[in-house]
């Protein structure tokens, strides 16, 4: 099976939302799977793992700081509108630039687009919906689209529900040619499910194999040989502070203990975390670092007293809850134990306790009593090893093989 992915960022970009396929597409060919993709022109780190061949690169990515090409016809004249009017569509976004590339390039590129036998598109942004739904069209070929986060349903960015509500519609005309749809929890899942009445699968942001080591030392074992740190590295929101000010102030119970943050920024969070150890005279159970390479943050994960996955423990809107990092499945292989401090009822407790990696935190006294469990009972979070595979790169290659089997066979017949 030939499959074309169609996202906008991906290698050698190294932003978070490059690794899903670049990562799912070396483990599909295992299936007999050979992936395409289609994205921008970047500049950046990450290595690809898809033969450069096999990469279609139309524009430059924004993010890079490149020239924007204008965005012409009626969709660039929404556009302007939207902006005109200081609004944040999640539909008509600054991603159109590409999509207009890409239209003007269709005819050249038609000899190996025609040859797909299934197309997925992958929000965010939104051009990639509207590559997707035209290629699918002109050549006949089935799609799914992929969705790492939603769309016009995630209302966290709307000040204007006229806006949501017009997003909404041309969202539903993009994907009604669908064949199914992808996202990254369960919950996502149910919420597009109960929207737009398509069959909705979970394809999770799994581990990889190649972040495994040697060093498997009980937990025991290596507190002894090195710092009895908590670990986080990534960005620090402005709705993850509280989360991670509530896991300082309960280092007054341990004072051996103390947070290793690789932190992205933004620096007044920084600022915020440093400002509230100095009150509380907690300056020596943190340090905030700069971020190192992800090998390096791997290995510092592996040697921790437990890893920390931080979100915001009082959410507005319910799809909250759904919101898996892209960092936190890779932790679950790790040895050390995994605390999660998010809101009650968020999908990232169930996988911990499916598991057996960690525990779900939402307030002081349960982050208390987890880490006198890690304390006093050190092989309680070890994981089931079964369950910890089930979530790995391998599988989620192997159930999107599936899907994309049952989709073409079902597709073929109407």
């Amino acid at each position: 099976m030939k499959l074309l992915i169609i996202t906008y960022n991906f290698p050698p970009l190294n932003v978070i939302s490059s690794h899903r396929f670049n990562e799912l597409s070396c483990f599909l060919r295992d299936h007999g799977i050979t992936s395409w993709i289609l994205t921008t022109h970047s500049i950046g780190t990450l290595v690809s793992k898809v033969p450069e061949e096999n990469i279609i690169r139309i524009g430059f990515n924004h993010k890079n700081n490149e020239k924007s090409q204008e965005i012409h016809g009626w969709i660039g004249l929404l556009r302007n509108i939207v902006m005109k009017l200081k609004c944040r569509s999640k539909i008509f976004d600054y991603s159109l630039r590409w999509y207009w590339a890409v239209q003007r390039s269709l005819k050249q590129y038609a000899p190996i687009f025609s040859q797909m036998d299934f197309i997925i598109g992958s929000y965010g942004p939104a051009a990639p919906f509207f590559i997707a739904n035209d290629i699918s069209r002109k050549f006949k070929i089935p799609w799914i689209a992929d969705y790492r986060d939603l769309c016009s349903l995630g209302q966290l960015h709307y000040s204007n529900q006229l806006l949501s509500y017009f997003d909404r519609l041309m969202e539903e005309k993009l994907i009604r040619n669908t064949v199914g749809l992808l996202t990254i929890s369960n919950h996502l899942a149910s919420i597009l499910y109960s929207f737009f009445h398509k069959c909705s699968y979970v394809i999770y942001n799994g581990w990889n194999q190649s972040d495994l080591h040697d060093d498997t030392a009980p937990l025991h074992d290596r507190l002894n040989q090195n710092g009895q740190y908590l670990f986080y590295g990534g960005t620090i929101n402005e709705n993850r502070i509280p989360s991670i000010l509530m896991v300082l102030n309960a280092m007054r119970m341990h004072p051996d203990l103390f947070i290793k943050l690789r932190s992205l920024g933004p620096r007044k969070s920084e600022s915020i975390i440093l400002n509230f150890a100095n009150k509380n005279h907690l300056s020596k159970n943190i340090q905030i670092l700069p971020p190192v390479s992800h090998q390096q943050s791997i290995k510092e994960a592996r040697h921790s007293f437990c890893n920390l996955v931080l979100e915001d423990i009082s959410p507005k809107f319910d799809y909250q809850k759904g919101i898996l990092t892209g960092k936190f499945l890779k932790l679950l292989p790790l040895p050390s134990p995994v605390m999660a401090v998010a809101c009650p009822g968020s999908e990232i407790g169930g996988i911990l306790e499916d598991t057996g990696k960690g525990c779900l935190c939402s307030n002081e006294e349960e982050i208390l009593h987890f880490l006198n469990q890690i304390k006093n009972h050190s092989s309680r979070y070890v994981g089931i090893s079964e369950r910890v595979r089930c979530y790995s790169l391998r599988s989620q290659a192997e159930k999107l093989a599936c899907i994309l089997s049952e989709l073409k066979s079902i597709s073929e017949q109407q």
